[in-house]
């Protein structure tokens, strides 16, 4: 369990974690997890295990998701986006949000 110690409102921020104290900063250096990550995680109440070891979801690129996609898909997603006149990354962007990947593997 954290036990948290500051000393004014513009002060750092203090952080007990399994007897060792650090900063903010410096747990997000150690532990490798963004600071504004670890920042917004303190500020919205998050406590305990949850603030020093849950798992930091990095959002990709739209191209580092084409790159992510099957071989298969990928070139069915382009030819698709060439038939409409679109941009293929356009057209992923559009099936990602909608949550309609699978759609691209099935026309």
């Amino acid at each position: 369990m954290a036990t948290i110690k500051t000393h004014n409102i513009l002060a750092t921020t203090e952080l007990t974690h399994n007897g060792t104290t650090k900063t903010l900063k410096e747990w997000s250096d150690i532990l490798n997890i963004p600071y504004a990550t670890m920042r917004m995680r303190y500020t919205r109440g998050v406590r305990g295990d949850d603030l020093f070891h849950r798992p930091v979801h990095r959002m990709l690129s739209h191209y580092d998701r084409l790159k992510l996609l099957d071989p298969d898909l990928k070139l069915r997603l382009i030819a698709h986006a060439e038939e409409l006149s679109i941009d293929p990354m356009e057209l992923m962007h559009t099936l990602i949000e909608r949550g309609l990947q699978k759609l691209a593997s099935t026309s």
